[in-house]
């Protein structure tokens, strides 16, 4: 029996449902890539380069005592940025469109015309013809999505924002046009649009991580933790080695007082990345609040072992060497700390602790004796 094709993805070579437009492990579009069989080596996987995630978006430096969820989906990319027009961001994927009407003609010559433009960076003059595309053919959600495109690559936002959403609302069953309607939305701070458009996105795809970790993202903002830790639970399913996914799941657990399942993602978190500083130093933290200051300290060795030039398990040593009543020793590792990371937001307060832990620590003057 003949195997089903897929669509392997140009950034991180992940295989695809034929009719998914959107990459199930990085987001990437995949409206260029051809279908082809499993096992027979494509142009796309050939010359795939590691995706930088969901963000990418968007990386945190983060402290011990308090994390915050890491930023949207792929640093709330949009498909389009300022100074940057895919070739192929308004490809069919291989799919044979009808003709267009007789009546839909003249929309149909403004839009090739338009993208034209827009691709050879004649921002403005793609402008005028996108907009009489989308005047003409109101219910055509390609013509509004792609003057959605001509509106951000403007700078009018809101109105790409506007575009974006009215082409989702015309073909709601597109991954495509949801997710940029939820990143535009992100982008412009409108939280509930964005949430909207992500619950959406996952409606037609729900087996979509970094949509899934967006969504925990905004909710979490949003002061619902617990839905925060049920989306991102699924998404830790669907990639389970992921870093960043076990991390920001470990988090929200944390923050809804499951300590236990909290330290299990973390662990999960350091076995795929033991350099992962931000999931050591959380786990740390939660081995001291439980009363387990020698894991703790194991924690922090093991870390410095593995990698005595990063600076995380640095500062961590610092402060389980304070704590424990160690002044000098817990300077010298903030110094140490600082050195590595000297141009850290934490940096200047750090160094200002090691000269006072070294002051405290000092001997007191000999008393002065009176003169006979």
């Amino acid at each position: 029996m003949a195997q089903q094709q897929v669509r392997i993805c140009p950034a991180c070579g992940t295989r695809n449902k034929p009719a998914w437009e959107f990459c199930v492990k990085c987001g990437e579009s995949l409206a260029d890539s051809p279908l082809v069989s499993p096992g027979v080596p494509s142009s796309a996987s050939a010359s795939a380069q590691p995706s930088a995630g969901a963000g990418s978006t968007v990386g945190l430096v983060v402290g011990l005592v308090a994390l915050a969820l890491v930023g949207a989906w792929a640093a709330s990319r949009i498909s389009l940025p300022r100074d940057q027009v895919s070739p192929t961001a308004f490809s069919t994927g291989g799919v044979t469109q009808p003709p267009p009407a007789p009546s839909s003609v003249e929309a149909a010559s403004e839009l090739d015309e338009g993208l034209t433009l827009l691709r050879t960076g004649q921002v403005a003059e793609s402008l005028e013809r996108l907009k009489a595309a989308a005047d003409a053919d109101p219910t055509d959600p390609e013509a509004q999505y792609a003057y959605g495109q001509a509106l951000w690559v403007s700078g009018d936002r809101a109105g790409a924002l506007a575009r974006y959403q009215e082409a989702a609302r015309l073909e709601p069953q597109s991954v495509r046009y949801n997710a940029d309607a939820a990143k535009a939305a992100s982008a412009l701070g409108l939280r509930a649009d964005a949430i909207a458009s992500y619950r959406a996105l996952l409606d037609v795809q729900p087996d979509t991580p970094g949509a899934l970790r967006a969504l925990a993202t905004l909710v979490a903002e949003g002061g619902d933790q617990r839905e925060a830790a049920d989306l991102l639970t699924r998404a830790v399913e669907l990639e389970p080695g992921s870093v960043k996914l076990n991390t920001d799941l470990a988090y929200a657990l944390e923050r809804i007082g499951r300590g236990a399942d909290a330290a299990a993602a973390y662990r999960r978190a350091l076995e795929s990345d033991p350099a992962a500083e931000v999931a050591r130093a959380r786990l740390v933290e939660l081995e001291w609040k439980a009363g387990r200051a020698d894991a703790a300290m194991q924690l922090v060795n093991e870390g410095l072992r593995a990698q005595p030039e990063q600076p995380g398990p640095h500062r961590s040593l610092a402060i389980l060497l304070e704590r424990q009543g160690q002044p000098v020793a817990a300077a010298a590792a903030y110094r140490e700390y600082c050195r590595l990371a000297p141009n850290a937001p934490d940096a200047k307060a750090l160094e200002q602790r090691a000269a006072a832990l070294e002051s405290s620590a000092a001997p007191a003057p000999a008393p002065v004796e009176a003169a006979s």
